[in-house]
């Protein structure tokens, strides 16, 4: 009886000190969430999530769902490949002038386009690669979803979707040359491809002002290029904007 009585207090000892031994551990990991005070602070102190936060876009999400996304902190990939979808509707907005859309002029333009855009969004401390999406991948109508699948099928840690409108307004004066004032509006949206999180929107604008030259061919000449510069200075800063994020 002796023994037995000694085998169940060895027993009952050897339970509380399990039970004793996961208080400290809940209490250091609440000590540590309570330590991270900002958004930016989870980003880099936290590790990188494995699988998506959401299961299903098809569906509404439920409370508990909800709490779970704005409660994980999220870590974006270091040496992350970038991919770009241009959403631009009806694309870089110069046909409305004639012919000129069919012109070489016009499609060695929507090159620099693209490459002013990689070009700045490579010079990011935390990007390795930046590739721009096949528009054979691409439609108007995709789905977030569908974006998400099409970035990583290339194998991209993170998807920068984006799209630029932009038009002009003339002014006429008396005794002074014609001016055409040019803007181009650029909405873009970051997309982290491994939790379907978008970290970092934006909305920017930018202007150009011109007065016609004596080499512009004709007036729509002029507007092609107000339009054009207005478009390559807020792709520059969309640009900028995305990487003063990462860093």
């Amino acid at each position: 009886m002796q023994q037995k009585a000694l085998a169940l207090m060895g027993l009952m000892g050897l339970g509380l000190l399990a039970g004793c031994s996961t208080v400290p551990e809940a209490e250091t990991l609440m000590a540590g969430r309570q330590g991270v005070t900002s958004y930016a602070d989870r980003l880099i102190e936290q590790t990188t999530l494995s699988g998506s936060l959401f299961t299903s876009d098809t569906k509404l999400l439920g409370n508990e769902a909800v709490l779970e996304i704005l409660n994980t902190p999220v870590r974006l990939a270091d040496d992350a490949k970038i991919a770009l979808l241009n959403l631009t509707p009806g694309g870089w907005g110069l046909r409305p002038y004639g012919s000129y859309w069919r012109t070489e002029e016009y499609m060695d333009l929507q090159h620099q386009y693209v490459q002013v855009f990689v070009e700045g969004l490579a010079q990011a401390e935390r990007v390795d690669e930046v590739v721009s999406m096949p528009s054979i991948m691409t439609d108007q109508s995709m789905t977030l979803p569908q974006m998400r699948e099409a970035a990583v099928r290339l194998q991209a840690d993170l998807l920068v979707i984006y799209g630029v409108r932009s038009d002009i307004f003339e002014k006429t004066r008396f005794f002074e040359k014609d001016q055409v004032k040019a803007f181009a509006t650029c909405e873009l949206l970051l997309f982290d491809t491994r939790t379907g999180v978008i970290p970092f929107t934006t909305i920017l604008t930018e202007k150009y002002v011109t007065l016609r030259q004596a080499n512009d061919f004709n007036w729509s000449e002029t507007r092609q290029r107000a339009q054009s510069e207005a478009t390559m200075a807020v792709l520059k800063k969309a640009a900028a904007e995305v990487n003063a994020f990462l860093k």
